[in-house]
């Protein structure tokens, strides 16, 4: 297609020192535009304008998928793209659109989905668990919604705390679930859903303030590990325990710096090696990861 340019796949050159490696680009972000990456293992998925393409991390080989596959908006500020452990990848396309759609991996089918409850802005977030996706809206607001992916209704829940500040719009906001707990990060901060009470509580601090532009999050489901990038402008990434509530800068720092919205950090298991990857943005196509154990953790935050 017109729009993957012929050099999108050729490696960039800002890696391959104190651990990072250079993968394959595969025009997740370039020219400033928004993009989403999430894991289905064994692939990534990413979206970027109106295309999915799907990367292989045992091969580091990418894959643009058909016009059939074409979202029904680009992509803007506020998508996201959460899994479902099974078959399907939700998407909310963000640039302030109610559009929700599912795709299907198995048959590489795309539906629109019910519209999401209002019109979803920078800092917009899903996350899977069980039956459900959540979502923050973004757009500087605090408002949390939930879909239920059996009936394919939308439920609005408690708004994120309104001691959020800056608003979300300004923040990465990320929404993450884990061993049935929801977990926001709304600023330098990481609170947790109750979701019997519906009520957030304060859960543990952060060693700096992600940015909405160029924030970024990935969970090691295993060890239950949150590793937060920090964005705009910035190399400083950290490590939260989410089983000891305790959070650490971590060297050595991103090889060059990111930005432009949306997460674009998963964890991945190559040839028995576990790996943290990262699309950088920043009018880049560099695509970076590093081995878990070559990070070292430094400093502390409770």
């Amino acid at each position: 297609m017109a729009e993957a340019e012929a050099d999108e796949n050729r490696p960039s050159s800002s890696a391959n020192e104190h651990g990072w490696e250079l993968c394959r680009g595969g025009g997740v972000v370039r020219y400033g535009a928004e993009g989403v990456l999430v894991s289905a293992p064994p692939y990534f998925y990413l979206a970027r304008r109106r295309y999915l393409r799907r990367y292989d991390p045992r091969s580091d080989a990418w894959e643009l998928y058909e016009t059939a596959t074409r979202l029904p908006a680009p992509i803007g500020r506020g998508a996201s793209m959460a899994y479902d452990g099974w078959r399907y990848l939700y998407v909310t396309v963000g640039d302030h659109s109610r559009t929700f759609c599912r795709f299907n991996m198995e048959a590489r089918g795309l539906r629109k989905l019910a519209s999401a409850p209002a019109r979803i802005g920078a800092g917009g977030r899903l996350a899977h668990g069980e039956n459900y996706l959540y979502a923050l809206r973004g757009g500087e607001t605090n408002d949390f919604w939930r879909y239920d992916t059996n009936a394919g209704r939308w439920r609005k829940l408690a708004p994120l705390p309104d001691s959020s500040s800056p608003p979300i719009g300004y923040v990465s906001a990320g929404l993450v679930y884990a061993d049935g707990m929801l977990y926001a990060c709304p600023d330098h901060r990481i609170i947790w859903y109750d979701a019997v009470a519906e009520e957030w509580h304060h859960f543990a601090s952060l060693g700096f303030r992600p940015a909405c532009d160029g924030g970024m999050h990935a969970l090691d489901e295993d060890t239950k590990r949150l590793y937060v990038i920090q964005g705009m402008g910035s190399r400083t990434l950290g490590v939260l325990d989410l089983q000891r509530r305790q959070f650490r800068h971590l060297r050595p720092r991103l090889p060059d710096v990111v930005s432009v919205e949306g997460n674009r950090a998963v964890i991945a298991d190559v040839e028995d090696m576990r790996y943290l990857y990262v699309y950088r943005g920043h009018d880049t196509d560099e695509f970076w990861r590093i081995r878990l154990d070559a990070l070292l953790e430094v400093g502390e935050s409770g």
